[in-house]
């Protein structure tokens, strides 16, 4: 998860604090995200049962978030377009260099 600073913090980390057991929050733009911290001190406050964890580097956040998915497991990427758009590059990038059957949950 990575909120764009400009929007709404309190309802963007009640909706979304709610879809994962697991929660990885990174600044997935330097200029027009919010700081990592702030957005998982908002998802904590709005959450407290759930596992939030701070991986500022966003490709270190991907591939961390994608590590702890079991198998046929999901990983939901939300809140910024600029982080759907680093974890479109980065798994283009894994897809090319890993191939795809290390991109699958599925076995």
């Amino acid at each position: 998860v990575s909120f764009s600073a400009a929007r709404n913090l309190d309802v963007l980390a009640q909706i979304l604090g709610g879809i994962g057991d697991v929660i990885t929050v990174c600044r997935a733009d330097a200029s027009r995200s919010l700081p990592a911290e702030a957005a998982a001190d908002a998802l904590r406050l709005a959450h407290p049962q759930r596992h939030i964890r701070v991986v500022p580097e966003t490709d270190q956040a991907l591939s961390s978030a994608w590590a702890k998915v079991p198998e046929g497991g999901l990983l939901c990427i939300a809140g910024s377009v600029y982080l759907s758009g680093a974890a479109r590059r980065y798994f283009t990038r894994s897809h090319r260099t890993a191939g795809a059957a290390d991109l699958s949950r599925d076995g």
